[in-house]
């Protein structure tokens, strides 16, 4: 009767939590290293953003080539919020 109960309940209650721990632990530290990874990330010069436009089929101006990079330098700065949907009535 004992090793009916390991195996139907207490195995699969050990799996269960084994793998929520699992998954918390590898959720925070993928987390932190794509945190580390935005920090050191570089903003884009302007040579590289017009190659990047050019490679695309554009043909860069300077304000499309400075808009980039702000908008580069703004996702660093902050985080993007997450968009949710709009609930409807």
């Amino acid at each position: 009767m004992k090793d009916l109960l390991t195996y139907l309940v207490i195995a699969p209650v050990a799996f269960i939590a084994g793998a929520i721990t699992g998954l918390l632990i590898t959720r925070y530290i993928l987390r932190n290293q794509a945190e580390e990874w935005q920090k050191q990330m570089e903003p884009p010069d302007t040579d590289p953003v017009r190659n990047m436009l050019s490679a695309m089929g554009q043909k860069p101006s300077e304000e499309q080539v400075n808009r980039f990079i702000n908008m580069a330098e703004n996702v660093k700065k902050k985080k993007v919020k997450k968009i949710t949907p709009k609930k409807k009535k």
